[in-house]
């Protein structure tokens, strides 16, 4: 089948039910805000990294969620520059509504990440494919479909295990549970993807 965004509201719903649970624990880090903007490369290669890219990395399973403010600001001035043709003369206003953030308006924020990390799994694809050949895990390999199935079997065991989690975002740690429903969606368009090209049997 040809799978959309639709196919994933039980995936979603799950991850809501989960990240607005009271019993799970949100830790916010309150680290030094920066001043300065950054360049548009840094941006740029900042978003590409946490909403875009296959995921590769991997970290210890937790049953907890870990942000920093700083991952919050570099989201803010991003959702600027997606909405704004004039440049940000100053963070202040940025940085201070970030301070005024409760915990509720954080998990708020949080959904808002997830959900645009799974949309764009679907609709980046292309893009995540090829950039991910620039890497030095499949540096030099340009067969498509080989680095499909690769991250398919890597995303099973991952998935498969109970110590470990992949790692979607930096400086934002999301619990095992929430994290292997993003896993899910990825191995639900892997296994897609494979089936039109006509790799059965996966």
């Amino acid at each position: 089948m040809i799978i959309s965004s639709l196919e994933f509201e039980q995936y979603t719903a799950s991850i809501k039910q989960i990240l607005y649970n009271k019993g799970l624990e949100l830790t916010i880090h309150n680290v030094d805000l920066v001043t300065e903007i950054t360049d548009d490369r840094k941006r740029k290669a900042w978003y590409e990294n946490n909403f875009v890219a296959f995921p590769l990395r991997t970290e210890p399973a937790t049953e907890n969620i870990v942000i920093t403010t700083r991952f919050i600001q570099s989201y803010s001035i991003h959702l600027h520059y997606e909405n704004n043709e004039t440049p940000i003369q100053s963070l202040t206003q940025i940085n201070e509504k970030i301070k005024s953030l409760d915990e509720e308006a954080v998990r708020v924020e949080i959904d808002d990440y997830i959900e645009e990390r799974i949309t764009n799994m679907l609709y980046c694809f292309s893009g995540a494919l090829k950039d991910i050949k620039k890497s030095y895990v499949f540096a030099g390999i340009k067969d498509n479909v080989l680095i499909m199935k690769e991250l398919l079997l890597y995303y099973r065991n991952i998935r498969a295990s109970k110590e470990i989690q992949l790692q979607y975002f930096v400086y934002l740690a999301l619990p095992k549970r929430i994290s292997d429903l993003m896993t899910d969606v990825l191995i639900a368009i892997l296994e897609d993807k494979l089936r039109i090209v006509g790799e059965v049997g996966l």
